[in-house]
């Protein structure tokens, strides 16, 4: 949970440049973390590559990043990841102008299968 950001502007509003800083963690466990990240967005094409740094705890860092192109209308397919569970196919529909609902099928880098995650789905929505 990040409790503070700045963010930079650069070309035109297309690509963006971040840092955020707060607490992060996983169960009840709330550690000091910084999160930098980049952001692309342009009318066919959609980018971001965000890190997590913990400064205390057992998950020291952490990734999560995609890259999604509009293929037709409200249709974008691309490519989905975390460090966690690994980078696959995805595919997104938009359901209103600024709210898309996305499926993602990790294929690579996957943990033991006990700790395997089959999908993901989730929906982005910008402001």
């Amino acid at each position: 949970i990040a409790t503070f950001g700045l963010e930079t502007c650069l070309l035109n509003d297309a690509l963006k440049i971040g840092i955020a800083g707060g607490g992060a963690g996983h169960g009840k466990e709330i550690n000091p973390a910084i999160s930098p990240s980049i952001y692309y967005h342009s009318e066919q094409t959609e980018a971001l590559l965000l890190a997590e740094y913990q400064l205390d705890g057992p998950h020291h860092s952490f990734y999560r990043g995609y890259v999604q192109r509009r293929v037709y209308q409200n249709l974008m397919l691309g490519v989905y990841g975390e460090s966690i569970i690994g980078w696959g196919p995805s595919i997104g529909i938009e359901v209103l102008r600024h709210i898309t609902i996305w499926v993602s099928l990790p294929v690579s880098e996957r943990p033991k299968k006990e700790e395997r995650i089959e999908f993901l789905f989730g929906a982005r929505i910008q402001f």
